[in-house]
């Protein structure tokens, strides 16, 4: 039975770096392991066109309706869900996954929104979530040290740091997220990694 590992937490946070370095453990004990990302390097076309439209409208660019906003969220959680169940690896990691998508809805949809994400979830539970958490400034930081921010980066700290505390809350009162470890990301990355995979040792039984 497919082991599922979600990786969350905001920008800043490492949750790229932890994915790949959970993976390289899985790989060094023969455990097959399949990536799940939101790009067309780690995902399909579709869900990399649907992702690209969403990162417009992020960014203030295009904007969607708050329903076609959550819409396109949903269809490319399932299409991501699809590629899961295809997939017949051990163990699936999601680099981001719901709990993310429910913090970036509109508020005139998010009750509908959570009630039609909660229902995905169930049907595709969900063994272990990691939120990947520090101050916001700390993130904010290491995002301010890239050569290039994103669209939604762009539009500067105040706006990110309300997404900041949107996903925040989402994960602190989200009941449908399967078990869920809070990890300080200003430790370093190895030991960021030993933290995780001593829990994931533990419910995979390897």
């Amino acid at each position: 039975m497919v082991f599922v590992l979600a990786v969350e937490g905001y920008d800043g946070a490492g949750k790229t770096t932890l994915v790949k370095n959970i993976s390289a453990i899985l790989a060094e004990r023969r455990v097959d392991c399949t990536v799940i990302g939101r790009g067309a390097a780690d995902s399909s076309t579709n869900i990399a066109a649907m992702t690209q439209v969403i990162k417009r409208s992020d960014g203030g660019f295009d904007r969607l309706s708050p329903c076609s906003d959550m819409f396109i969220r949903l269809a490319r959680t399932h299409a991501r869900i699809g590629i899961a169940q295809a997939s017949g690896s051990q163990v699936v990691i999601f680099d981001r996954f719901i709990p993310y998508d429910i913090s970036r809805l509109d508020e005139g949809v998010s009750d509908v929104g959570r009630s039609l994400f909660r229902d995905t979830a169930r049907a595709f539970p969900v063994d272990l979530t990691v939120y990947l958490s520090a101050e916001f400034d700390v993130l904010w930081g290491r995002v301010n040290s890239r050569s290039e921010l994103s669209l939604k980066e762009q539009l500067g700290r105040d706006h990110n740091l309300a997404g900041y505390k949107s996903l925040d809350d989402v994960m602190g009162s989200a009941d449908f997220f399967g078990e869920i470890l809070c990890v300080d990301c200003t430790q370093s990355e190895a030991d960021v990694a030993a933290y995780v995979w001593s829990r994931m040792e533990c419910l995979l039984g390897v």
